[in-house]
């Protein structure tokens, strides 16, 4: 699961914040508008639910341990997830997994935003509004992280384009001075756009990622992501219950979460 949604992260997540000076002033990006340019066709190529008509979407995330998270978005930015059981999961195993469940719940909640940015996609422009965007070649994109939300992702980034104004590779240098490469690979759709179909990485060690995509309605999904280590054993991560745009009532994300408690013992 980690790897995939550290690719997604490092290709589209939204930052919000901006860069401080010392003096407490947000710094102004230095961006350069044929660099910015670039970074807008590649939005416009690349298939986004969002930009397609989504509205609201329910979705849980089946992860390795048993658990699933129901995760619920509503346009512009309201998100809720629950840590919830998974059905298929033994008798026996789900008392075990409701008791142990609390432990679980808030990290749960935390890590809702990668799941929904791994079914919406997002914008390289928007992620990047905070921080300097200049040509680093013909085909090239450099961006040093400027605001707080990069800054904990990425030093900076070199970004290679294709003559379609796909990236066709990414060149990362970590907060830690870790160097990584990420290579995409996409798959063509209809009326013009694309969606990921595999990346290859190299944090840390060489890693494959590959997508499976679901048709729900008018919209695709994720249906599956599996990270393959080389030399070790594929993990996937699983993707169901897909309901677009079912009209989600605003109520659902004003509940506070409750914190689970586990049963009594059976005496």
């Amino acid at each position: 699961m980690k790897p995939a949604l550290i690719v997604l992260f490092t290709l589209g997540v939204v930052v919000t914040g901006a860069a401080q000076g010392n003096d407490g002033v947000p710094a102004k990006a230095q961006q350069d508008p044929k660099a910015m340019a670039m970074l807008e066709k590649f939005d416009s190529l690349l298939y986004s639910a969002r930009t397609a008509g989504l509205k609201d979407l329910e979705f849980f995330a089946k992860l390795p341990n048993g658990f699933n998270v129901l995760t619920r978005w509503k346009a512009p930015d309201r998100i809720k997830a629950e840590l919830v059981v998974s059905p298929d999961s033994p008798p026996g195993m789900k008392k075990q997994m409701e008791f142990i469940k609390p432990k679980f719940e808030a990290e749960a909640r935390k890590n809702a935003m990668p799941l929904v940015t791994v079914q919406l996609g997002e914008s390289l422009r928007e992620k990047h509004k905070g921080d300097d965007v200049t040509l680093a070649g013909p085909n090239e994109v450099k961006i040093v992280a400027k605001s707080e939300a990069s800054k904990a992702e990425f030093k900076e980034e070199v970004l290679s384009f294709d003559d379609r104004g796909l990236v066709t590779r990414v060149k990362v240098v970590a907060p830690t001075d870790m160097e990584s490469v990420i290579e995409p690979k996409y798959g063509e759709r209809s009326g013009g756009k694309f969606s990921y179909e595999s990346l290859k990485t190299t944090i840390g060690k060489e890693e494959s990622v590959a997508f499976e995509y679901v048709t729900v309605g008018d919209f695709t999904f994720v249906g599956k992501v599996t990270t393959t280590q080389k030399g070790g054993q594929p993990r996937a991560l699983e993707f169901g219950g897909f309901k677009a745009n079912s009209g989600l009532d605003d109520k659902i994300f004003d509940e506070v979460p409750k914190e689970s408690r586990p049963s009594p013992p059976v005496r």
